[in-house]
């Protein structure tokens, strides 16, 4: 039995691993673990998500909050046409730009993560970050 042990293993001084079988496993050692590689987020549920951040506002309640005087010549600068006071409106998080809700909504269902006039980011990056406006 003993000799039946000894005859399986290979002769001394030689390695029992081949090369062909190193680099597979070398192979399959460097990739990433399915754990770490990152998961692809559907552009939707971003886009929802948001909408959701920015609130949506009467424009006057809007000036009135901010203490601006009244605008007549409030302007959206996504369809250039002019924000009236009874109209929603969605003031971004880090520039405080006033689009109308359904302009911006269609510029964001577009994949735009970015303010039409400045270019800066929709929402703030920290969800702990309090808004300029």
């Amino acid at each position: 039995m003993l000799l039946f042990v000894f005859s399986s293993l290979p002769p001394l001084g030689k390695s029992h691993v081949h090369t062909q079988d190193f680099d597979v496993y070398s192979e399959e050692y460097h990739r990433p673990s399915p754990l770490l590689v990152p998961v692809p987020v559907p552009a939707q549920c971003l886009v929802e998500f948001m909408k959701e951040q920015l609130q949506v506002v009467e424009y006057s309640l809007l000036l009135k909050k901010s203490g601006a005087p009244r605008q007549d010549d409030g302007q959206c600068a996504v369809c250039l046409n002019r924000i009236g006071e009874s109209q929603e409106v969605r003031e971004l998080g880090n520039c405080c730009h006033v689009f109308h809700k359904e302009c911006i909504d269609i510029w964001m269902d577009q994949g735009q993560g970015t303010c039409p006039l400045c270019r800066s980011k929709l929402s703030p990056a920290d969800q702990g970050e309090e808004l300029k406006c």
